[in-house]
């Protein structure tokens, strides 16, 4: 547990440390919001109008039917700056470090996890209130306490399970750049998998088979239910009973399976079971690390002392003859000169040329 705390303290030191993370954060909600009001609220108001919405709720249905969705690209877009760190960690080398210490593999992952939860959840949060204020002053009503709260925990736990995603996709990663690669790649996707961006009923059938099972389609479609429940008895007034069913079927406010309409409590279920099949591939990799340490110091501390203290000896030679930069230097028999072996082995030769050179014929 003492490990876990001072992991995640640490990556949140990291973190908030450089100012530019967190400028760049509320710059990707910033992002997100303007290419909703530049480019999709015209497209989508005139969609809700030709489905049938009165005048009077086409604006409010609209804009809170859009910041469901951008919620959860918001959620994900800001998960990428500490899981940037762990990938950081990994090419440094720190990681290995770490690993090389008594620390479990499982620990130094949760210890990403969570910080990366804490910090989606706090812009996600700020995204909410944000959203909230401006539908109090524009429509003069905002959620319900009961609604607002179960926005929170819905996005809660919609941080886990992506940054939990993220983590299985950038686990075998080890450059910045190619995790900067998947980030972009991955958060261009996200909007149009989710269904953020688009109605539902937009994709074909195939499509949204498959998409069914993808937890951020499943949050989407809760936090949608949440943001227009207040609205639904307004529509529903002077419209046949069909209408309302085909109007959250169509726009992806409620999803269906087999011709079914799926509960809100059923979807719940399928992302807590989708969440705990990600956390079991997490663990699993991580235990797997684990054991390779474990092998590896049982067969380190296995080996003979007498091959231990053979490999310390010549290790010990080795280092002796790297740092030994010039030869020593010796004396002259006679000690008047002092010469270096080869210089002294150079001048034994010539003074015995000399002494050829004298003897008679």
């Amino acid at each position: 547990m003492n490990q876990l705390l001072y992991f995640i303290r640490r990556n949140l030191r990291l973190f908030c440390g450089n100012r530019l993370n967190i400028l760049l954060s509320f710059a990707s909600v910033l992002i997100v919001i303007g290419i909703y009001m530049l480019f999709l609220r015209d497209f989508l108001l005139d969609t809700v109008t030709r489905a049938g919405v009165e005048s009077t709720f086409v604006k409010e249905f609209t804009d809170r039917f859009m910041l469901a969705g951008l919620l959860i690209v918001v959620n994900t877009t800001t998960c990428f700056g500490i899981l940037q760190l762990s990938v950081a960690d990994t090419e440094t080398g720190i990681r290995r470090d770490y690993l090389v210490a008594p620390v479990s593999h499982f620990s130094l992952t949760i210890g990403y996890w969570v910080t990366a939860v804490l910090i989606s959840f706090f812009f996600t949060i700020c995204t909410v209130l944000g959203g909230e204020l401006f539908f109090l002053m524009r429509y003069h009503h905002a959620l319900p306490g009961t609604s607002l709260f179960q926005t929170a925990g819905t996005v809660l736990f919609s941080s886990m399970i992506n940054a939990a995603i993220l983590l299985c996709l950038s686990r075998r990663l080890k450059s910045t750049a190619t995790f900067s690669t998947l980030a972009n790649l991955y958060g261009t996707l996200i909007g149009f998998l989710a269904g953020a961006y688009l109605p539902y009923s937009f994709y074909p059938s195939w499509l949204r088979g498959m998409l069914f099972y993808f937890p951020p389609t499943q949050a989407v479609s809760v936090l949608r239910q949440l943001y227009t429940e207040h609205l639904r008895i307004p529509l529903a007034q002077h419209r046949p009973a069909e209408f309302l069913p085909a109007l959250l079927q169509s726009f992806g406010i409620e999803l269906r399976l087999h011709g079914s309409c799926v509960a809100m409590q059923r979807q719940y279920g399928l992302m807590a079971f989708l969440f705990l099949l990600l956390m079991l591939c997490l663990w699993l990799a991580g235990s797997k690390i684990n054991r390779c340490k474990k092998i590896h110091r049982q067969h380190t501390a296995a080996k003979p002392i007498r091959q231990n203290i053979k490999g310390a000896f010549l290790q010990a030679i080795f280092l002796v003859r790297r740092v030994k930069k010039a030869p020593p230097v010796r004396a002259a028999p006679d000690g008047s000169n002092i010469f270096p072996p080869r210089a002294r082995s150079s001048e034994r030769h010539h003074k015995a040329a000399l002494h050829w050179e004298k003897l008679p014929d």
